[in-house]
């Protein structure tokens, strides 16, 4: 008898998940953009190699970083242009800190960096105990009146939500907490 070797059914690696209730002005925004759903299944992918994962990481980063950084509010300035002087935009209100998970959230920085140079950097090292299976935070390096700035927590993956609901906790106690809209979870995909 020829017993052919079959790969098991994808159902059968699938863990099941409790599904995360979102808080309701979060935005998901791999449904408004086919090219980033796209993005993170290659992501996600087990034939996807070490470099072509860091460079989709950077992609994925800027995609998400323009959209959720569009409510930054704009001002008008004078711009001599080499034709004439004209009425330009930029960019006004509070500065920006990106506040990478340590190691993972890394990846996203040098990307947003390139979008935003003037931002400054925090780190947020969380470790989840390997028998309980809950979060630790291990690192806390945030800039100077970093409360009084906008926050995006760098994280390229969430599978329990468990760093990420300890980074915000962390933030809040820090007194984000007066402005809940100044904390921004940036998150590239979800196992």
């Amino acid at each position: 008898m020829n017993k052919e070797k079959t790969r098991p059914l994808v159902q059968d690696y699938v863990l099941p998940y409790k599904e995360i209730e979102l808080a309701h002005n979060t935005d998901v925004i791999n449904r408004k953009y086919p090219i980033l759903t796209h993005k993170i299944d290659q992501l996600r992918s087990c034939d996807t190699t070490s470099s072509t994962f860091r460079s989709l990481i950077e992609e994925i980063s800027m995609i998400e970083m323009i959209e959720s950084t569009r409510r930054i509010m704009l001002e008008d300035y004078e711009v001599e242009t080499p034709i004439c002087k004209m009425v330009g935009q930029r960019a006004t209100g509070k500065k920006m800190v990106l506040a990478p998970i340590v190691r993972a959230g890394l990846g996203m920085e040098p990307a947003i960096k390139r979008l935003f140079p003037q931002a400054r950097t925090g780190h947020i090292g969380i470790t989840r105990d390997k028998v309980t299976l809950e979060s630790h935070e291990y690192l806390w390096r945030m800039p100077k009146q970093a409360n009084e700035r906008e926050v995006y927590v760098l994280d390229p993956m969430l599978a329990t939500g468990g760093t990420a609901d300890l980074a915000i906790s962390k933030l809040k106690e820090c007194g984000f907490k007066k402005n809940p809209l100044s904390v921004h979870y940036c998150c590239s995909a979800r196992c």
